[in-house]
């Protein structure tokens, strides 16, 4: 015989013959918004009933309605503490110096790789001297000719003469002399001077006066190719000196006898800067050429207070030029100031006129 059954489903237990029946799964969001979210409508009459349903409610996995707390996967990530934190950024800055001092040696590398390629390129220039390197222009060209007659000076004597000269020298006399007639303009701008002589000049005065004259050019540039060509051409200028260069350039060292002994018989290198100004005949129009002296005595002499002392009244004009007296001044200057002075006496004598003639007009 079977018994009947009499006890009730949970379902039943949430509805009334009036009701409506509430699944349980709309107790399983908070959300009012859900479509799930429903107000559980009590029987009035089952007391028992609710009894069951608030003990059956709490035992399902999401039964966390009503307690105003989320749930276990909606938690936020814990913050880092401080040492946490101290040991994050230690760790990523030694990841950045890292990096920095990997990139400091690669930077080291590539500028070792250019040293050397630049030290081979110096070799090869070396190896071939300006005269035999392709210019490209004519004006470089004219240049490099002018070097390489003037390369050791001019044959000079002690008597300034053609007596002692050997028949080489007197060869090369010539050519230099057909040169700067040929590829100079006849006033060429040297200097404060206007001329080929002063310039041919200049160049007995510096191989009289030294030693061992030798002149080195580094490279040659064309600065302006049109219309006026600029070309440089710096140089090295190497001289021995003698007693003749203290006596002729430096005489007021000579009562220093100490620095004269340690002048004499020495070997100095000049820097010298030559620009070369080229005019619409393709002749060289002006020359200017800068000699730094102070650079080379400090560099043999080792302290700058020498060094002043042989600058303080050398016979070093404007332009480098060398030789005579610090008063001497250039042709040209020396024209001007004699015309000038004439225009001032012809000016007072006017003036001295029409003084007396006021004079007796007054009288």
């Amino acid at each position: 015989m079977n018994i009947h059954d009499r006890r009730m489903d949970i379902t039943a237990l949430c509805c009334s013959s009036t009701d409506k029946c509430v699944p349980l799964e709309a107790f399983a969001t908070d959300d009012v918004s859900s479509p799930h979210h429903v107000d559980v409508a009590w029987p009035r009459d089952s007391a028992l009933n609710r009894q069951r349903l608030l003990a059956v409610v709490p035992t399902t996995p999401t039964a966390y309605v009503g307690t105003g707390k989320a749930s276990p996967s909606r938690k936020r990530s814990r913050r880092l503490s401080n040492s946490e934190r101290g040991k994050l950024y230690r760790s990523r800055r030694k990841t950045y110096v890292q990096t920095l001092e990997e990139q400091v040696e690669e930077l080291k590398q590539e500028v070792t790789q250019l040293d050397l390629c630049e030290w081979s390129r110096q070799q090869q220039l070396a190896a071939w001297p300006p005269a035999r390197q392709p210019m490209g222009t004519t004006f470089a060209n004219i240049v490099d000719e002018y070097f390489s007659l003037f390369k050791y000076g001019v044959p000079v004597t002690e008597q300034d003469g053609v007596v002692g000269i050997r028949q080489d020298q007197l060869s090369l006399s010539f050519q230099q002399d057909r040169y700067l007639k040929g590829l100079m303009h006849s006033d060429v701008v040297f200097g404060d001077s206007y001329g080929v002589h002063e310039l041919l000049d200049q160049w007995k005065k510096y191989s009289l006066n030294h030693a061992g004259l030798r002149y080195e050019v580094k490279s040659l540039q064309l600065v302006v190719a049109h219309p006026s060509p600029v070309v440089l051409a710096p140089a090295t200028l190497h001289v021995r000196f003698t007693r003749r260069t203290i006596e002729k350039i430096f005489p007021h060292v000579l009562w220093n006898e100490g620095l004269v002994q340690r002048l004499i018989g020495t070997e100095f290198a000049y820097s010298v800067g030559n620009t070369f100004y080229f005019g619409d005949d393709n002749k060289i129009h002006r020359y200017d050429t800068y000699v730094d002296f102070v650079a080379a005595f400090v560099d043999v002499l080792g302290n700058i207070e020498d060094s002043m002392t042989m600058m303080e009244s050398a016979l070093i004009r404007k332009g480098s030029m060398i030789g005579g007296d610090l008063l001497d001044e250039p042709q040209s200057f020396a024209a001007e100031k004699a015309q000038r002075v004439e225009m001032m006496g012809g000016r007072e004598g006017q003036e001295s006129t029409c003084a007396c003639d006021c004079i007796g007009l007054s009288s």
